[in-house]
């Protein structure tokens, strides 16, 4: 008994010894941060500007280093110009100009009032150039960015086929369907679509908002009818709404069996969306 009660004695004081000289022997903390960090400075900014149609362009940037590595985002954002894309972005890259890109907090802090106070063109320009940070860093590290974010959760994603774009001279729900059948043709297992842009203003008459809500949702049924129950159908309702009208509709949609219902109000109306999710 008496050598079972000194054996874990021994067995700590080994390990403390071992960790002791382990750590003894490791370079100074200053040393190992510099080795974990690569020293980069973002130099330089190119916009590359994809022309799609008379909906509006994709637009990427990617951001270079003095070192040579360059990181990729988008700031895709279907308003306005792509010039005034252009002078959002270069706004943004002045806060991040000589910086080390592992310095994303900074940049936001920096960026912040801007993104904030310059509505959807100058949050998208903000939100391109931390892409194109994270993508650096990654690269720098050489590990994928959800390493940086915490870690990865699963190895497949789910992907849809917006076929807004591509309906588009005539929003009908025969072109949406015949759309929506040419994704699923292709493989897409979800289908995702916009068909209440354009939406009057919601101090129209009375009779347009209920003429574009029925075309909307016609459009909609006419999706469902094309794809068959399995496939998922997605709607994004780009901020057109009231309170009140976005659970009308949505009551409306029920037989449609929406996989969701993407931003019928304004993502800053909280109460109102809380409202709708009820």
């Amino acid at each position: 008994p008496g050598r079972r009660d000194r054996a874990p004695d021994v067995v700590v004081y080994h390990r403390l010894m071992l960790r002791r000289g382990f750590l003894a022997g490791l370079p100074p903390a200053g040393f190992l941060r510099a080795m974990a960090r690569p020293q980069l400075k973002v130099t330089g900014l190119e916009v590359f500007v994809v022309k799609v149609n008379v909906r509006g362009n994709w637009v990427f940037v990617r951001l270079r280093t003095d070192k040579g590595l360059t990181g990729l985002g988008e700031a895709s954002h279907g308003m306005g110009t792509d010039d005034s894309m252009r002078a959002a972005l270069a706004e943004c890259f002045e806060y991040v100009r000589g910086q080390s890109p592992f310095d994303v907090e900074a940049y936001r802090t920096r960026g912040w009032e801007f993104a904030a106070r310059g509505g959807r063109r100058a949050a998208t320009a903000f939100s391109a150039i931390e892409q194109a940070l994270w993508d650096l860093t990654g690269k720098a590290l050489d590990v994928p960015v959800y390493d940086l974010l915490g870690g990865k959760l699963r190895d497949d994603l789910e992907v849809y086929a917006n076929v807004n774009r591509a309906t588009n001279d005539a929003r009908t729900p025969e072109a949406f369907a015949a759309n929506a059948r040419l994704a699923v043709a292709a493989g897409f297992r979800a289908v995702k679509s916009a068909p209440f842009d354009g939406f009057p203003n919601l101090k129209a008459p009375e009779t347009e908002i209920r003429k574009a809500a029925d075309l909307g949702i016609a459009c909609l049924e006419a999706i469902r009818r094309a794809v068959g129950p399995e496939v998922k159908v997605l709607v994004d309702c780009h901020s057109r709404f009231s309170r009140e009208l976005a659970i009308d509709i949505a009551r409306r949609l029920e037989p449609v069996n929406l996989y969701w219902y993407e931003e019928p109000v304004a993502p800053a109306q909280l109460e109102d969306n809380a409202a709708i999710h009820k």
